[in-house]
């Protein structure tokens, strides 16, 4: 860069838009600790209800639903003063860029965004008491001599408690393996993850789960693509996992 414009040579990166980026022993490790402290700040919770979480309680979002908004001139009034729309977008953007461990937290109260209520809130306050006991945690990722392999994971589930107007709901990670660890299993970097719902009308769980699957192999050509680009084009073929029970695919 330096021969073709003017640059500053900082050094080594060490923050970069909220994250903190660390190296050692050829690993890069991202971390969004200070910013998770921000989110619980501007959520301004009393210190009783900032209990830290091991797990963020998923099986709450679950049961939201739209006629949980205020219904009464006092209610909206309430939650008015609620920071709701603030802390989501905070939390998406942590979503982003550090933690694929939320993004079916944030995906469901994205859904009441537009008329929040006070269960609304207290499940994303479940989602900051998480954040709050493993603020910590850090995505690895690591090179290695040979071309990455590449991965696609998907879940996908149609069930009454995830469905959304008839529609299920994907889990799409894809992740590049380029070691194993001293016991033989692969360490792998996830780099790209989203947890869409349907574009249509699931009938039944194995429909919603081979339209994941269809996902997950659409993902897998795009990442090749992404792979091929920046010089680790893909020897073998890509596998896409799933759970689903239902079909039998060999």
């Amino acid at each position: 860069l330096n021969k073709k414009f003017e640059v500053n040579d900082l050094g080594d990166l060490h923050w970069y838009l909220a994250i903190k980026v660390e190296r050692e022993d050829g690993v890069f490790k991202l971390s969004q600790e200070q910013y998770v402290k921000a989110i619980i700040a501007a959520a301004n919770l009393p210190k009783g209800e900032l209990v830290a979480k091991a797990t963020p309680e998923t099986e709450v979002l679950m049961k939201l639903t739209k006629e949980m908004g205020p219904q009464t001139e006092e209610e909206k009034k309430d939650m008015a003063l609620v920071p709701y729309r603030q802390i989501l977008g905070m939390l998406m953007y942590l979503m982003v860029c550090c933690r694929p461990d939320i993004m079916h937290a944030c995906k469901m109260l994205a859904q009441f965004c537009t008329n929040p209520g006070k269960q609304h809130w207290t499940a994303m306050k479940r989602v900051l008491r998480y954040l709050a006991g493993t603020a910590d945690l850090q995505l690895c990722l690591r090179g290695g001599e040979e071309p990455p392999l590449l991965e696609v994971f998907v879940d996908a589930d149609g069930s009454d408690g995830f469905a959304a107007e008839g529609r299920g709901v994907l889990g799409v990670l894809s992740s590049i393996t380029t070691l194993t660890d001293e016991h033989g299993v692969p360490v792998r970097a996830f780099f790209k993850w989203y947890a869409p719902f349907t574009t249509t009308v699931s009938r039944s769980d194995a429909e919603t789960e081979l339209m994941g699957i269809d996902q997950g192999h659409r993902d897998g050509i795009y990442c090749r693509g992404i792979c091929k680009d920046l010089g680790a084009k893909q020897r073998v073929r890509t596998t896409v996992f799933s759970d689903c029970r239902s079909l039998d695919l060999r």
